[in-house]
């Protein structure tokens, strides 16, 4: 339907070029200038260039089409205008952004993606959400250009309260106009499969969308990077997320695509075992030795962290308090009991593996009686500050472990 938006538009990145540039404060006679590099320096230099440029071309890039600030009110601006969150997450930004699109007087300034960094009322006036740092992979580069912004935001008439017009004036804000949120990840597209009629359906298809989201921190190969780090974050971490797009068919005859009926999204997330454990590779033995940290401590703040991430990002009673549609029956409805994160454990349950799965299952359940009443503060790097109003509960009905001996199971 032309008159409604269209739902995504992905782009992935197929070329990449590293461009140099010279710090200012470094005159053409310093030490570190490119002219006085010595032979060693720009052999240095070159290697280290070319295992960055590898290392690109291990991933594929993706990034969503962004809103321009003269096509921001118009309806060709599609739903999903950041990569790196789901899809009930751009739909409920989606939706609030129009409910409040009259009280809003500058569509240009509130479209931009990195408001929220300098600006943290603009989650709760705009209902813009900050890009998820777990798979914003350009996010260190980015976030170079935002501290001049964040330093000067503020002039002597304004106090604290953000300046949009000095903002909008700084060259900064130009290039961060120019700056898109990328991730790494694996995109897959599936259309017009055939759905059987019945007496339900008739002449209906649908359209299938893969995306699976690569985390930026604690990314390493298998073996050589294992279990979680301080910060709760685990290897190998990914967030994959399934698209059904339902489509009516109203002249089968045709050629023409079919008109949306529904939209079907399921979201699960993937990663190494959150406790502080290594495999180390070893060119003798099939099967690495799996070795076990001996801190509890530290064992449980990992595993802690990792949980409260989870439910930050995927708890549905986090809508109680932070949902974009605060009075939406969504939020009214979800509950307590109904916050729960199911942790499928596939593992062996002999030898080595058995041990650290039944490390886990103890961790866990003393994280949940110890953690589950109450928890001090921390911040952690793939969620959110954990403050007692903006996190669930720990309860031991929050999180379910379920332990699936793949290998023995699937005989």
């Amino acid at each position: 339907n032309e008159s409604n938006p269209p739902l995504i538009a992905l782009r992935r990145v197929k070329s990449l070029e590293i461009v140099p540039i010279r710090n200012k404060n470094n005159p053409p006679n310093s030490a570190y200038s490119p002219i006085l590099l010595s032979d060693e320096q720009h052999a240095e230099e070159s290697r280290q260039l070319r295992l960055l440029r590898n290392s690109f071309k291990e991933h594929d890039f993706y990034f969503s089409v962004p809103a321009l600030p003269k096509s921001i009110k118009e309806s060709s601006v599609p739903v999903v205008h950041d990569v790196t969150h789901c899809l009930q997450r751009s739909f409920l930004e989606w939706s609030a952004y129009h409910q409040d699109e009259g009280n809003i007087s500058d569509h240009s300034f509130t479209h931009r993606w990195w408001i929220p960094y300098i600006d943290h009322e603009s989650n709760r006036n705009f209902r813009r959400r900050v890009v998820d740092p777990r798979f914003f992979w350009n996010e260190q580069t980015a976030l170079a250009l935002l501290e001049p912004i964040l330093n000067n935001k503020c002039d002597e008439n304004k106090g604290s309260k953000m300046n949009k017009e000095v903002i909008s004036r700084s060259p900064y804000a130009a290039i961060l106009d120019h700056v898109i949120p990328v991730t790494s990840a694996f995109v897959g597209v599936q259309r017009n499969v055939p759905i059987p009629s019945s007496s339900f359906t008739s002449g209906e298809s649908y359209d299938q969308i893969l995306i699976s989201r690569r985390s930026k921190y604690r990314t390493g190969t298998r073996f050589t990077r294992r279990g979680t780090d301080g910060t709760g974050a685990v290897a190998n971490y990914a967030e994959t997320e399934q698209i059904c797009l339902i489509l009516n068919n109203t002249n089968p005859c045709s050629n023409s695509r079919g008109v949306l009926k529904e939209v079907y999204s399921h979201v699960q997330t993937r990663g190494s075992i959150p406790l502080h454990w290594s495999s180390p590779a070893d060119v003798k033995a099939y099967r690495p030795r799996v070795f076990i940290g001996v801190d509890p401590v530290l064992q449980a703040r990992g595993l802690r962290d990792h949980l409260l991430s989870e439910l930050w990002w995927y708890s549905s009673s986090i809508g109680l308090k932070n949902s974009f549609l605060s009075k939406s029956k969504l939020t009214k409805d979800s509950g307590k009991d109904e916050v729960k994160v199911a942790m499928v454990n596939l593992i062996d349950k002999h030898g080595d593996q058995g041990r650290l799965g039944s490390t886990f299952d103890s961790v866990l359940s003393a994280v949940l009686e110890v953690y589950g009443k109450s928890y001090p503060k921390h911040k952690s790097k793939c969620g959110k500050s954990s403050e007692s109003n903006t996190h669930p509960d720990l309860t031991p009905s929050s999180v379910a472990h379920i332990w699936y001996d793949f290998h023995a199971e699937c005989k």
